[in-house]
C-alpha cells in the first residue's frame, strides 16, 4: 500500500499537520462502521481489493485463492466487518486573527 501512495498513519499525520497549524483546539475522533456483505460499501472494499491483488499475491502476502475468498466473503449479506477507521481532524482559528 505505501508503493501505491497510502500511508497507514495518514490519520495521524493529519493531525499532526494541524497542531503544527495556528489553529487552537485541535482535535481529532474516529469512526467505524459496519460493512455488510453485498451492500454498496461492501463493493468498495471488493474493487480495492480487486486493484490491489496482483501486486498482493506478486509481493508473497497472500495467495490468489485467499484474495477470492474474501472477494467471496465481501459479497456475501451473511458476511460483516468492521470498516477501516476514518479520523477527523477539527481545529478552530483563534478569535481576532
Amino acid at each position: 500500500m505505501r508503493e501505491n501512495g497510502h500511508d497507514p498513519r495518514g490519520g495521524h499525520v493529519d493531525h499532526e499537520l494541524v497542531r503544527a497549524t495556528e489553529l487552537e483546539d485541535v482535535r481529532a475522533e474516529g469512526r467505524v462502521v459496519m460493512v455488510r456483505g453485498g451492500s454498496a460499501q461492501a463493493r468498495h472494499y471488493q474493487l480495492w481489493l480487486e486493484f490491489m491483488a496482483p501486486r498482493i499475491v506478486a509481493g508473497g502476502l497472500v495467495t490468489q485463492e485467499r484474495i477470492d475468498e474474501a472477494l467471496a466473503q465481501m459479497a456475501d449479506p451473511a458476511h460483516h466487518w468492521l470498516s477501516q477507521v476514518q479520523i477527523s481532524t477539527t481545529g478552530r482559528k483563534p478569535l481576532g486573527s
